[in-house]
Parts: structure tokens; sequence; C-alpha cells
């Protein structure tokens, strides 16, 4: 029994220690995507050549093009950094994200990449994807731990955004109402020495507010937050984002 004890445990560390190495490989992958993603976005915004397209922008802004019964098609792209936060009814609320910023950003947790389209002054359509991880020490209606629990999540927003102008083209309120469709990851050890790894696939239905803010024609800042409708994946508790980043419009 021994022996077995010995050989079992020595077969989990290489593979902890496979998996390490294969993780070891693919996040400076990842970091240097997403590095690449930034630069190409912040640069175009910087030194963009399009003035076609921004003074095509501005003339329906000042109103020599544009109505507020007028329809268009203006697409951007959209990176944000995704805060999120378990709380409210139900088991599980004190799983939260340790690792600070720079190595979420590292392995590209928390960094939402979507697509924008602008299609009326009162409305557009948003389309994005965020991976998060989040642990705890102790997981309700489960046996003790030998150690953090781990909770990796993976969803696809699509959702219809509703504006509200305050000074149009430039500072906007707006709500948000869609549907998210989440794959999650539960896995934990007990102190038994049992592992255990959880799945679960599901779509929830989510509404938010926010407000954006134009820096100029092509780029704006947006700052919102999400509320997921009843209980988000494994946890079975209530599930909420909240969003910072740009649009870059092409």
């Amino acid at each position: 029994m021994i022996i077995n004890k010995k050989n079992n445990l020595k077969k989990t560390q290489n593979a902890q220690t496979q998996n390490s190495s294969r993780e070891q490989k693919i996040l400076p992958q990842r970091a240097l995507y997403f590095c690449l993603a930034l630069f190409s976005i912040l640069s175009s915004s910087l030194f963009d050549s399009n003035q076609a397209h921004a003074q095509d922008r501005q003339e329906r802004s000042s109103g020599s093009s544009y109505s507020k019964n007028s329809f268009f098609f203006e697409p951007a792209l959209s990176l944000e950094y995704n805060i999120p936060a378990v709380s409210g009814a139900g088991d599980n609320k004190k799983f939260t994200n340790s690792e600070h910023f720079f190595k979420q950003v590292y392995n590209l947790e928390n960094i939402a990449l979507g697509a924008h389209i602008r299609f009326h002054e009162s409305f557009g359509l948003n389309a994005n994807w965020v991976q998060t991880n989040m642990d705890s020490t102790v997981i309700q209606h489960r046996e003790p731990l030998a150690k953090e629990a781990t909770y990796k999540v993976d969803h696809y927003n699509f959702s219809l955004l509703t504006y509200l102008p305050i000074i149009p083209r430039f500072f906007e309120f707006f709500g948000e109402t869609g549907v998210a469709h989440i794959r999650s990851e539960l896995a934990y050890s007990t102190i038994s020495n049992r592992l255990v790894l959880e799945k679960s696939n599901q779509s929830r239905a989510f509404y938010g507010i926010g407000a954006q803010i134009a820096l100029n024609d092509l780029t704006t800042i947006r700052l919102s937050g999400q509320r997921y409708v009843g209980n988000f994946g494994l946890l079975g508790s209530d599930y909420t984002t909240v969003r910072l980043g740009f649009l870059r419009f092409f």
C-alpha cells in the first residue's frame, strides 16, 4: 500500500510538472499576442492616417449628414479590463482573484476582447470574450480542502446597448442587456487526497449600465458594470463584473 501511494504521488507530481512546463511555454505566447494587439490598437489610435473616416464621423456628430432617426454602420474593436466579483445570495461567496494586475495580463486573464457595432445614435451591438480565474480556501457543501480550490470561467457575451447621449458623440450613458454563454471548471483536492474536477456549460442573461467618453473621432473610453441573472456556473452564487477599457473605431 505504501509503495503504491508513493508511486501514485510520483505520477501526480510528474503530471503537475509537465502541465507546469506546458503552461510556461503557452503563457509567454499569450502575453506576446496580447502586447502585439494592444500595441497595434494604441499605435493606430495615435498615428492614424484614415482622415476620411474620422471626418465622416465628425460630420455625423455635427449634424451635416446625421439625424436622430438615421441608421449607419460604425464597427470598432474593444479592449477592456474585467473585474469579477462573487456576491449576494448563494453558497460560495469567497472566491476572488488573488493575482496582481500584471500577472493577470501576462496570463491573459480578465482581459475582455471583443467587437462593437454602432448602428444608430441610440443603439449598438456588443460581442466579447473573457476568461477569469478565481480561488478560495473554502467550498460549501463539499469535503474540507487540502489547498485552495480554483475556479476558471471562460465566457462569451452578446448584448444590445441603448445610449442616452448627454453630449452627442462625446459623453454618453448607456444600458446593456444580453446573454452570456459560460464554460466553467471547478478544481480542488480534499484532505482525503481526492482530486475533483467539475465542469459546467450554461447560458445566462445579464444586464448592465455604463458611460463612455470620446477621446477623439476614433477612440472612446468606456466604463461599465454587468450583473448576471441567476446562480453563476458551479458556484451557486451571484456574479457581477466591472469593466474599464476603450473602443477603437475603424
